[in-house]
């Protein structure tokens, strides 16, 4: 009986090893690269993992489920005007510009608009200053 050649499986299992080596050097040159950009926007790698906003000293700046929640609750009073009947208000999203500057837009039933806060304190909306 003679012997198959096994050369095929060979190369086979060496450009897997390969493959598997080259992937594992891009993950490193991506993880570097993420240090390098964490660094430069002050931002650590824990903070973002837990979706947090952060300050460039690394500390969280809000709370953003908590920011939300009171937005909701006070929309009518941070758009400084009561709804008119059939309005039904809801925020559509809110997006942090900086450590304390947050963007809402919200709907009141008919068009969409735009307000711009201040967040001196998150936990009270009387102080959010309108920009």
């Amino acid at each position: 009986m003679a012997k198959k050649k096994s050369g095929g499986n060979n190369f086979q299992l060496t450009l897997l090893i390969l493959a598997i080596v080259v992937i594992f050097i891009l993950v490193a040159q991506l993880q570097e690269k993420d240090k390098k950009i964490n660094l430069l926007t002050g931002r650590t790698p824990t903070a973002e993992k837990r979706g947090e906003n952060t300050s460039k000293s690394g500390k969280p700046i809000a709370d953003k489920e908590k920011i939300k929640k009171i937005a909701e609750t006070n929309l009518e009073k941070l758009v400084g005007r009561e709804k008119k009947s059939g309005e039904n208000w809801f925020i559509d999203e809110i997006r942090f510009l900086n450590d304390d500057l947050v963007r809402i837009s919200y709907e009141d039933g008919h068009t969409v608009n735009n307000i711009t806060f201040k967040i001196v304190d998150q936990n009270d909306c009387g102080t959010w200053l309108k920009q």
